[in-house]
């Protein structure tokens, strides 16, 4: 059964005593990483029960990113996502910014590191590869894109007009 706590008065017992209360009332071991977690859920005003103040704790401890995760436990909350480690992993692996294309060679890498493959490895390795042969694609596109509006643009120096021309003649796109 879920109990609400009275909304406790910061102005009397300040942030940091408000959130050592909210640690004794959940039964938590009194530690610093606890300590923050439960001041930015205060400062955030989000609920919390045993059980996802246990978890996120966990998470933070061992992402060793606590600047970045409070946020993403923050989002979890707002957004209404699964309270999972692996839906955690997975935002704060985003917010930290790496590119998705290396997330997918990474991994791509890891299959073929396992050895033989299974069914399953095997499927997904040619998904891979059809996004970066689709992704090579679309890079060559681009590429014969500038190089004709090189060509056509008429703010484009002579030099850089025979250079985008004589490209698209030896690619065999111009005759």
């Amino acid at each position: 059964m879920l109990k609400a706590l009275d909304t406790p008065d910061l102005n009397i017992s300040g942030l940091k005593g408000t959130a050592v209360h909210l640690i004794a009332h959940l039964g938590i071991t009194p530690e610093p990483a606890a300590t923050k977690l439960a001041e930015y859920l205060l400062t955030n005003s989000m609920p919390i029960t045993k059980e996802t103040f246990q978890s996120a704790l966990q998470w933070l401890k061992t992402s060793d990113a606590a600047e970045v995760g409070l946020p993403v436990i923050k989002t979890m909350f707002i957004q209404q996502l699964p309270f999972v480690k692996e839906v955690f992993d997975a935002l704060l692996t985003q917010s930290n910014g790496e590119p998705f294309h290396k997330l997918l060679s990474g991994f791509k890498q890891q299959l073929q590191d396992g050895g033989p493959g299974t069914r399953i490895a095997v499927k997904l390795m040619g998904v891979l590869d059809s996004l970066h042969v689709a992704n090579q694609n679309q890079f060559q596109q681009i590429g014969l894109k500038k190089l004709v509006t090189t060509w056509l643009n008429s703010d484009s120096t002579p030099e850089m007009k025979s250079g985008a021309f004589s490209l698209l003649q030896k690619t065999g796109f111009v005759p």
